[in-house]
C-alpha cells in the first residue's frame, strides 16, 4: 500500500522561502501523516463520500461514508455505504449499511460520490451519484439510517432526479443547508482533464474557460421523485490552486466540498472548504490538496451572495501519493477536518488534518 505523506506549507519561515525560489516558488514542511501515525486509519476501504453523524465527541465519532461501486455484475451485490466509527482519533472500524439490492427503488446506485445530511433530519441523508450514464443513473437517494443491534439499516424512501438539460457534468461534491427556511444544496462538478464541458445546440461539447470545477445551487425539491433545478443564476467558477507549469491533464480541480464553522464574529457563517485531486489511473501515482475554497453565508439577502470564492486560495494541505475523494469535520482538541480517500488498487483511509494558522489566500 501506498504510504500517506501530508505535506504542509510553512510560508512564515524564511528557509522554506528560500527552498520555494529553488524549486517551483512553494515550500513545504512534512507533518504527521507517516502510515504508522495514529491519526492514519488504514483499512477503511475506498472512501468516496464522508459526514459526520450526530453526538459526536472526541473520545468517539461516527461518520456515514459511501462508496463509488459500479452497477454492474461484479459489484452488484457490494456494500455502498457504511459507518465509519472512530475512537480517540486512533482507532476506526466500518460497519455496512445493509441497503438491499432490490431497495433502491429501481436501479442498484452507481458511483456514488458524495453524502450529506439533510437539514432538520439527524437520521435522514442525501447519498448522490456522479451523474448520468445515457440515460440511466443520475440520482440523489434520500437515505434513513437506523441503528439495530449494533449494524445500520439504510432505507431509501425517495429519489431526486439531477438536472437534465445538460448531462456532462461529472459531480464529486455535495454540501447541504438552509436559506431563508428552506433546504439547499450545493454540487460541485470535478471539472477534470481541462474544463467543464457546456453542450452547444449544435451538440458539440465546448470548454468553459480555462478549466477548473462548476459550483451549481438548488433548491432540495419539497416533493419527492422530482428533479433538481440548478439555480440559473448562480453557477460559479471553482478553480483549484495550481502551481506555475503545472499540467491540467487527469487534474480534478474538485473532488469533495464540506462545509465547516467559521471563526468569526458573524454568527451563522460558514467556511467551504475543497479538495483536488490528481489521478493518473488505479495504481496512481496520486496527489491531493486541501482549500479554502470561500465563505457561505445563510443569512445572505439573495442567492448569488450565499457562497462567495475566495480569490487566490492558499493550498492549506499538500497530500503526497493518496487521493482525497471525502471531507469531514471531525472533533479533536477542537474542531478540525478529516479526510477520506480513494486510492483505487492501494485501498483507502481515514485521516486527520490538522488545523493550522496559515493565511486563507495567497498574497498577489
Amino acid at each position: 500500500m501506498c504510504s500517506a505523506v501530508i505535506w504542509v506549507r510553512e510560508v512564515q519561515r524564511a528557509f522554506v522561502l528560500i527552498m520555494a525560489c529553488l524549486m517551483i516558488g512553494i515550500g513545504f514542511l512534512p507533518a504527521f501523516a507517516d502510515p504508522d501515525c495514529p491519526h492514519i486509519f488504514q483499512d477503511s476501504g475506498d472512501i468516496s463520500g464522508m459526514v459526520a453523524m450526530p453526538g459526536n465527541t472526541p473520545a468517539e465519532q461516527r461518520f456515514l461514508i459511501v462508496r463509488d461501486l459500479k452497477d454492474n455484475c461484479s459489484q452488484k451485490d457490494k456494500s455502498r455505504a457504511g459507518v465509519l466509527t472512530i475512537t480517540n482519533n486512533q482507532k476506526g472500524s466500518v460497519v455496512p449499511v445493509e441497503i438491499p439490492v432490490d431497495g433502491w427503488q429501481g436501479q442498484t446506485s452507481n458511483d456514488l460520490e458524495a453524502v450529506c445530511a439533510v437539514p432538520d433530519k439527524p437520521d435522514t441523508y442525501l447519498l448522490m451519484e456522479s451523474g448520468y450514464r445515457g440515460e440511466s443513473y443520475g440520482r440523489v437517494f434520500v437515505v434513513r439510517i437506523d441503528e439495530q443491534g449494533g449494524g445500520y439499516k439504510g432505507s431509501v424512501i425517495g429519489i431526486f432526479k439531477l438536472p437534465t438539460e445538460d448531462k456532462s457534468y461529472n459531480l464529486e461534491g455535495m454540501i447541504s443547508f438552509k436559506w431563508k427556511g428552506a433546504p439547499y444544496l450545493i454540487f460541485a462538478d470535478r471539472g477534470n482533464y481541462a474544463a467543464h464541458l457546456a453542450t452547444k445546440k449544435d451538440g458539440n461539447a465546448q470548454p468553459i474557460g480555462n478549466g477548473g470545477s462548476m459550483l451549481f445551487l438548488a433548491k432540495l425539491p419539497d416533493s419527492m421523485n422530482s428533479t433538481i433545478q440548478w439555480e440559473p443564476l448562480v453557477k460559479k467558477p471553482l478553480k483549484a490552486p495550481t502551481f506555475e507549469g503545472e499540467s491540467n491533464e487527469e487534474f480534478r480541480h474538485c473532488s469533495a466540498l464540506c462545509l465547516m464553522k467559521a471563526p468569526s464574529p458573524q454568527k451563522n457563517s460558514f467556511q467551504v472548504w475543497a479538495s483536488a485531486d490528481h489521478d493518473t489511473g488505479n495504481k496512481g501515482p496520486f496527489y491531493s490538496r486541501v482549500w479554502c475554497a470561500g465563505t457561505l453565508n445563510p443569512d445572505a439577502a439573495s442567492k448569488e451572495e450565499i457562497f462567495i470564492p475566495l480569490a487566490n486560495p492558499n493550498p492549506i494541505w499538500l497530500c503526497d501519493k493518496i487521493k482525497i475523494e471525502a471531507l469531514a469535520v471531525a472533533l479533536a482538541d477542537k474542531p478540525t477536518l478529516c479526510f477520506g480517500t480513494d486510492d483505487e488498487d492501494y485501498g483507502g483511509k481515514w485521516g486527520l488534518l490538522p488545523m493550522l494558522s496559515l493565511p486563507l489566500v495567497n498574497r498577489p
